[in-house]
């Protein structure tokens, strides 16, 4: 135990220095993401890797006519059942990683985020009831 003082000191040396440097490093998100938008090659490729990471695709959502998007499934996903009771066909987009996991359990289509582009015309808006 004789390492104790000195492992202390680094872990709070690690911790100061975070705490300086988060301030600075949050202020440079904004400048960050104006710079990926105006590369939209490079943040296309961060798109798509995401849109690939959902287990749903395209060709299914596509081939689905008045159906019903909700967007956000929230803790109850009442409208999801719902719907589902009144024989709707429902896409769910849903961003909470363990509301998604729930959803895949439960065999409900759904995407992963809808702020990537292309998700809502993948999911089908242009067919869908609602």
């Amino acid at each position: 135990m004789t390492d104790a003082p000195e492992a202390r000191d680094l872990v709070l040396a690690g911790a100061l220095i975070s705490i300086t440097l988060n301030p600075f490093l949050f202020s440079g998100i904004p400048a960050i993401e104006r710079w990926l938008r105006a590369r939209p090659r490079l943040l296309g490729c961060s798109e798509r890797r995401s849109l690939r990471a959902s287990p749903e695709t395209g060709s299914v959502a596509s081939a689905m006519r008045n159906h019903a998007i909700l967007i956000g499934h929230g803790r109850v996903g009442g409208p999801s059942r719902q719907c589902r009771a009144g024989g709707t066909a429902v896409l769910v987009v849903e961003r909470d990683r363990q509301r998604f996991a729930a959803l895949q359990a439960q065999g409900v289509r759904r995407f992963r985020c809808a702020s990537v582009p292309g998700v809502l015309e993948q999911a089908g808006v242009a067919t869908a009831a609602c």
